[in-house]
């Protein structure tokens, strides 16, 4: 994908859609990070390491994923800043890190073509009085409308997994919809509705709220930096989309969550 995002190619060799794609690499990120700071022992691994994690980043501006990489820019700013007030960082660390942190984006931005989706990175959070009819994202808009109608009509289960481009497509497409056999209503909250109902969502935010709980109590813990990180991109990114409907992003995702759990867990316990 790199070689091929630098060459200009306009075709992208790869199986899953570009979002899903930027996601998998969002998750690996604070694994890496993880892994340099606690698990790797030698200089060379870590320089290793730290060069995969730098490939990392750059594999993400070859997604071209815009609300995957405003997600990952956006929290990660603000993972940062809270970092550096919990831990005291010297203002040296933080020059050095906020230096290649601009210089990976700069680079990235730099061989961005000229077609590609970041190029377009200002309308994805543009907010504008333009009537609906002449909004570049009115497809989007319009799908909202119809699985709101389609959760109304189901509200306590939903249409059930797999169901809803069958179910939407049949009956709730508004006038002026244009997107047809769409899996899901690209937006986790009205994903989930429409096709678990209320149930499923009560259930995906229990145990959300439970992993945010205790990433929360126990936050001076890099792991549980994490932990939060994982949490929390996904969820940024899945307000405009679904991420979850692939089941390998969604392993990572609840893997991830549960090895910090469980790490966080043995310190305690270790610690006691």
């Amino acid at each position: 994908m790199i070689f091929q995002y630098l060459n200009n190619q306009a075709h992208y060799q790869y199986d899953m859609h570009r979002n899903m794609v930027a996601d998998i690499f969002i998750l690996m990120i604070p694994c890496t990070i993880l892994y340099i700071q606690r698990f790797s022992k030698y200089v060379l691994e870590k320089i290793v390491w730290s060069f995969l994690f730098v490939l990392y980043l750059f594999t993400l501006y070859c997604s071209q994923s815009r609300g995957a990489v405003l997600a990952l820019l956006t929290l990660s700013g603000c993972f940062f800043a809270w970092y550096c007030a919990h831990k005291r960082v010297n203002k040296k660390k933080i020059l050095i890190a906020v230096s290649v942190a601009m210089a990976i984006l700069a680079g990235g931005i730099a061989v961005t073509p000229t077609d590609n989706h970041l190029i377009d990175i200002g309308k994805a959070v543009q907010f504008s009085t333009t009537p609906i009819d002449k909004y570049s994202e009115k497809a989007r808009i319009y799908l909202y409308e119809g699985t709101i109608d389609l959760i109304k009509d189901y509200p306590i289960t939903g249409v059930g997994l797999d169901n809803f481009n069958k179910v939407y497509d049949a009956n709730y497409m508004v006038k002026g919809a244009v997107e047809k056999d769409l899996p899901h209503a690209h937006n986790f909250i009205l994903a989930i509705l429409s096709t678990t109902g209320a149930i499923g969502l009560l259930g995906f935010l229990f145990m959300e709220g439970q992993y945010f709980i205790f990433f929360i109590k126990y936050r001076s813990s890099a792991t549980a930096v994490c932990g939060l990180f994982c949490l929390l991109v996904l969820l940024v990114h899945d307000f405009v989309d679904y991420s979850f409907s692939v089941y390998l992003v969604s392993k990572l995702y609840w893997i991830i969550l549960i090895t910090c759990y469980s790490s966080i867990s043995m310190e305690v316990y270790h610690n006691k």
